[in-house]
């Protein structure tokens, strides 16, 4: 299982690229934690409807504006992840349909995989 951490912060367009692109990814086996840095309700409203068109579980988990503080959003979304791969994804930018696919195909134990 992968968990997909995205963080986010006042980008609802931006953000629902990136959920549309993950809905259409070729692999299935992976789960998305939204992890927002304070945004404005309309974020909560967008991600909230867009769980009922995900095909992969969708989480959001919010908290106070306070300053850039995507650093803690990364540390709150893996203490809410279940996989066993971690991918972190900014919140603007919009992933090709075999990213999953390809996170799987290079993953080892013990080293990370980092790309654009």
């Amino acid at each position: 299982m992968v968990s997909v951490i995205v963080t986010t912060y006042n980008n609802r367009d931006k953000l629902r690229c990136v959920l549309h692109a993950l809905n259409a990814q070729v692999e299935s086996r992976f789960e998305v934690i939204v992890v927002d840095d304070g945004s404005r309700p309309d974020t909560r409203e967008m991600v909230e409807h867009f769980q009922s068109i995900a095909n992969y579980p969708l989480r959001l988990i919010w908290q106070p504006d306070c300053g850039f503080r995507a650093a803690r959003c990364r540390n709150l979304g893996l203490r809410a992840a279940s996989g066993d791969y971690m991918v972190f994804l900014d919140g603007d930018c919009v992933p090709q349909s075999r990213f999953i696919q390809q996170h799987i195909a290079l993953a080892q134990s013990g080293f990370f995989v980092s790309g654009n």
